[in-house]
């Protein structure tokens, strides 16, 4: 069970009057729920967790923020300790399984195996109760389908709640604040963030009273370090936040050469230093695993020979649960070998088996260094003496960035190990953009502000409407986190814009010319100075985002005239993808080659020219079929078959338009006009800021709602909403949770499942809700008949989808990609795990778990939805899936 004692320090120790006070105030607590939970207790409860739990005493909603390993989840147990004693039921809620399956742990050995459960999507244990530790999507899909498991709760606690701001996941746990029933309460707890009183007044307008309860103090003090070459320097200057003037002389110096940066030194600085046990954060899965071959490779052994045995023990366990013939496909042997060495990587690439032995042998202090990306800072209960933060820049999803302070501080809190050290340590090795003037802006600065990611979502929308008029819907969405946020900055910007507003017509009164309107004449000139200064930029946005519209329109068997470089060439569009998230095409170009063509390929310009019927079974692949498909466009192109539109470009359109404008008008003319603009230019000025701010007014109080229609329309389009009723096929989509709901809704209704048999389903299935990392998404070639028909039909039905969406100025929907098709079909047809992963490019085994896992997920939702058919099949294709490394579940 975690830990909440707090390492004393003499200058803290309380005087006597004070522990007269803290035994009184106690002894006034001794018969209430809370004096009996701090009797059982083996510690006292900190300040502010007796403030929080004085809140939770009193019924209250309480939000408490404090950072990483202060303690603040021992509010949490007192909620679900208070609940119990009113004979009620509790629910805590967790971002990931991880952290879910560490929870369950920790509270059968608090209240018995018999009382505590838990549900994880694809893990149902006790669901029935009284404590039910669960992720927050779980309790989100309770709420929408009114599950009878919500009779007789009394808490929810949602834990890691500043979880909200991440773009994929966060709407959820708005959702569960939003829908939790009004008499249950709900406890918040959140890393230490800037607005948590923000956060606290949104919760109490749509909960009800909020306490919020804000610690700022780390329960172990941290010191910041930077290694320079093998050597460990503190950041500052001692007792004060001067640069340390050593460090920057050792930087000066290793700039004559350029800095590199090798784990296996950093880690054998810091045991040199009695720094280990330590965390290294690396932001790619590769990274984890270069890191631990450097070690290996330089023959580093940190264990003694009793860790070393204990390490062999637990190895050999793991070694037990996996086949012997998958071994080497999940680098058993390496792992093993690197674990009982004393260092692992941990990251989602590994098997589950894997992960959680390293999270078991760091616990018992047995590996001086954990190699990891930072979901292990994400609530797991492993402490360190020392984080490592390898480079100061991550991959977002969309481009490298800076890691943020906040994101810093998340990170280095998991150094320091509360009641073993009496100071953490997080250290950053020096190299070219982690210089020590950026690291210490990243440290001092603790906090960082929790924006909303919430978005309306298709079945959240229905979900909505089934239960809800429209007005009632919208205004749903209005009560959300995102619109509270909006509305704040919305008022700010209301009183800008009237500031504006007077500025404006204080400088009217000073324009005139006797040739007319000067206002118009100097609008307009503001306009083409505008333009002028933004034309070259603007269109060629323009242009690659109507490229870009081109791509995403292009179906298979279209005709493009591409210009690549500085060749016009025809294509013959045989797929359609994605590649690194961008629309891509799989094109057959007239010189019989094939080419993956994006907006960033074809600067030059592409439109649709005619069309070609292509066989379903034509590729591309073979030789033969390029050549004759190649030779029939030039025929066609010589024949003038291919016809494009020639088109100006609105941009310089406007551009010839205002210049005429001004010429055109009387003003120009007039021989003081130069003299009146100049007086013009304040009231230009002010009316430009003026409408600016206007304008975000009305998108800040709207934003959502304009979505929330927006996603309406789609489902209206598609038959999901019949006016503002929900149809037949909407009550489907209602019970779909997805990031993908509408595809698979698609599916379900369109019957693309019906034919195909439990495997088959499976791997179709998959092509449903697999995300690549990267690769591109075209089918594999080595699939049945019927699957490569089903594959098409997603296909088609993804690409139906986006045109919608971008009819209504939506954001595109994630992809799914069949690539992991073929794999699954394997897989469920009883392969090997080795024999599996031959079929993908590269995918690691825990990668393939993972998204098995979510597979049974979604299959268990079909199950549920279908005719009676499917739904045995969505069983049987479930339980083919769930067997092996798949099935296990905890170490």
């Amino acid at each position: 069970m975690s830990k909440h004692r707090r390492t004393r320090h003499p200058d803290t120790e309380p005087s006597p009057a004070e522990r007269y006070r803290a035994f009184k105030e106690r002894q006034k607590r001794r018969d209430t729920p809370l004096g009996r939970f701090e009797s059982s207790l083996s510690f006292a409860l900190d300040d502010f967790q007796l403030k929080a739990a004085q809140g939770v005493q009193e019924g209250r909603n309480v939000l408490v923020a404090a950072p990483t390993g202060a303690g603040k989840t021992i509010v949490g147990e007192f909620g679900i300790e208070r609940a119990l004693s009113l004979g009620k039921r509790a629910f805590y809620t967790t971002p990931i399984k991880a952290l879910s399956n560490q929870k369950f742990s920790d509270f059968c050995e608090k209240w018995g195996r018999q009382r505590v459960g838990l549900l994880t999507g694809d893990t149902v244990v006790n669901g029935d109760a009284d404590v039910v530790v669960m992720t927050t999507e779980v309790l989100r899909n309770m709420l929408y389908q009114r599950h009878r498991a919500l009779e007789g709760l009394g808490v929810v606690v949602l834990d890691e709640v500043h979880y909200l701001a991440d773009r994929f996941r966060g709407p959820v746990w708005e959702e569960v604040i939003l829908h939790t029933p009004s008499q249950v309460q709900i406890i918040s707890i959140s890393a230490t963030v800037s607005n948590a009183e923000e956060f606290g007044r949104w919760l109490g307008e749509v909960r009800g009273d909020c306490l919020v309860v804000v610690s700022e103090e780390r329960p172990v003090p941290l010191e910041q370090h930077m290694v320079v070459g093998d050597r460990l320097y503190s950041l500052y200057r001692a007792g004060s936040t001067r640069p340390n003037p050593a460090l920057t002389q050792a930087v000066s110096q290793s700039l004559q050469r350029r800095p590199r940066v090798f784990p296996e030194d950093v880690m054998l600085t810091l045991g040199k230093e009695d720094l280990l046990p330590a965390i290294f954060f690396v932001f790619s899965r590769a990274g984890c695993d270069r890191a631990v071959s450097f070690c290996l490779r330089a023959n580093i052994s940190i264990t003694s020979p009793s860790q070393r045995e204990r390490l062999r023990e637990i190895c050999a366990d793991v070694a037990d649960k996996v086949p012997g013939e998958d071994h080497a496909v999940v680098g058993m042997d390496r792992w093993s070998k690197a674990m009982q060495n004393g260092y692992a990587a941990h990251h989602a690439g590994m098997l589950p088996a894997l992960k959680e032995a390293v999270e078991l042998a760091f616990s018992e202090g047995l590996l001086g260094a954990v190699f990891a990306t930072e979901t292990l800072a994400l609530g797991i209960n492993m402490p360190a003496r020392s984080v490592v933060i390898t480079q100061l820049r991550k991959w977002n999803g969309v481009d490298h960035v800076m890691l943020t302070p906040g994101q810093y501080t998340q990170l280095t809190g998991r150094a320091g190990r509360r009641g073993i050290d009496t100071v953490g340590h997080a250290v950053v090795p020096y190299q070219i953009g982690a210089e020590p003037a950026i690291v210490a802006s990243l440290a001092s600065k603790r906090t960082y502000p929790l924006i909303s990611a919430f978005r309306p979502t298709y079945s959240m929308a229905v979900g909505l409407l089934e239960r809800l008029d429209m007005g009632e819907a919208r205004a749903t969405m209005e009560r959300s986190f995102a619109q509270f946020q909006s509305d704040q900055k919305a008022r700010v910007n209301a009183q800008k814009a009237q500031n504006w507003k007077q500025q404006m017509s204080a400088a009217e009164a000073d324009i005139h010319c006797s040739r007319g309107d000067f206002k118009e004449y100097a609008l307009a000139r503001q306009e083409l100075s505008r333009a002028q200064k933004s034309a070259a930029k603007a269109y060629h946005r323009a242009r690659r985002m109507r490229f870009r519209q081109t791509i995403l329109e292009l179906d298979r068997g279209d005709v493009a005239q591409l210009k690549i470089g500085k060749r016009q060439r025809a294509g013959l569009v045989l797929n359609a993808a994605k590649h690194h998230g961008l629309p891509t095409l799989l094109v057959l170009t007239d010189d019989a080659k094939l080419r993956h063509i994006s907006a960033d390929d074809v600067s030059g310009g592409i439109a649709r020219v005619g069309h070609i019927k292509i066989p379903p079974s034509l590729t591309g692949r073979k030789p033969r079929d390029r050549k004759e498909l190649a030779s029939k466009l030039r025929h066609d192109g010589r024949a003038g078959k291919f016809k494009a539109k020639e088109r100006k470009e609105p941009e310089l359109e406007k551009f010839d338009l205002l210049k005429q404008k001004i010429s055109s008008h009387p003003c120009n003319s007039c021989p003081r006009r130069e003299e009146h603009y100049a007086k013009a230019r304040s009231w230009v000025r002010a009316k430009s800021e003026y409408e600016r701010y206007l304008k975000k007014v009305s998108e800040q109080t709207s934003a959502l709602t304009t979505r929330f229609e927006g996603v309406c329309q789609v489902l209206t389009t598609l038959g999901y909403l019949e006016g503002e009723k929900v149809s037949d096929k909407g009550v489907l989509l209602a019970g779909i949770y997805s990031e993908h709901d509408l595809l698979l809704a698609q599916c379900l209704s369109d019957g693309v499942f019906s034919k195909l048999s439990a495997p088959e389903l499976a791997a179709a299935v998959s092509a449903c809700i697999y995300e690549s990392r990267g690769e591109l998404t075209t089918a594999p070639l080595h699939l049945p008949g019927r699957v490569r028909g089903a594959l098409s039909q997603i296909e088609s039905l993804q690409a139906k989808i986006s045109r919608l969406e971008s009819a209504n100025s939506l954001p595109e929907s994630l992809q799914a990609s069949p690539a992991l098709a073929e794999a699954v079909l394997a897989w469920a047809s009883g392969a090997s795990l080795t024999t599996t992963l031959e079929s993908t490019d590269q995918l690691p085994a825990g990668d393939f778990v993972r998204w098995a896992k979510m597979l049974i997920d979604v299959l268990g939702q079909i199950r549920l939805l279908a005719d009676p058919q499917l739904a045995s099949k969505a069983q049987s294709a479930a339980d083919r899936i769930r067997r092996g490394v798949v099935a296990w579940t905890e170490y």
